[in-house]
């Protein structure tokens, strides 16, 4: 019988080896402890004392929270875990009051698991820090500003073209507009 516990501390490098086990790459639990203090909640599950299953809720202050590393152990995978967990952290977050959203980002091979969930699917963005990097424009008559740049082909494509006031847009964000 699996045993779902709210907010209850697992031993770190167990939570690394879950997540090792579940998604590969080296994770030796360090550094969930800074994660885990700013978290609202988390739900842990486990067969025994072995952990199995993990998820993390995270939030603004506000009324946002948001779903992450939803995780169960590939020996343990379709027996509703998942789902149980998800269910848990939803719970969770509801009882803590004030919340309103529940957010979750995932690949689209988990759209089915999320929408059974009770989630629906909305269009969100995405940012990946490393691999966008600021780019300051070259002087020009109008105060500099900045843009967004995915690689050194966008950076190059855009040497030469400006819009507006001497400011180079690529339609990323563009951080010198007086509407945002």
């Amino acid at each position: 019988m699996i045993d779902y516990r709210v907010r209850d501390l697992p031993d770190l490098s167990a939570l690394g080896q879950l997540r090792q086990a579940a998604w590969g790459g080296h994770d030796d639990g360090s550094a969930w402890s800074r994660i885990l203090e700013h978290s609202l909640t988390w739900i842990t599950a486990f067969d025994g004392t072995e952990l199995v299953g993990f998820v993390n809720v995270a939030w603004d202050g506000g009324v946002h929270a948001f779903l992450l590393d939803t995780t169960v152990h590939p020996g343990w995978a379709r027996r509703g875990i998942g789902t149980e967990l998800v269910r848990r952290a939803a719970a969770a977050a509801r009882e803590h009051g004030g919340l309103e959203w529940l957010h979750v980002d995932y690949e689209p091979h988990l759209s089915g698991f999320y929408e059974l969930c009770g989630f629906t699917p909305t269009p969100a963005g995405l940012l990946r820090l490393d691999r966008f990097f600021w780019l300051p424009f070259p002087p020009v008559p109008s105060p500099p500003g900045y843009h967004l740049a995915h690689d050194r082909r966008t950076e190059k494509a855009l040497r030469g073209r400006q819009t507006g006031q001497g400011r180079r847009c690529a339609g990323h964000v563009r951080l010198d507009c007086p509407a945002l």
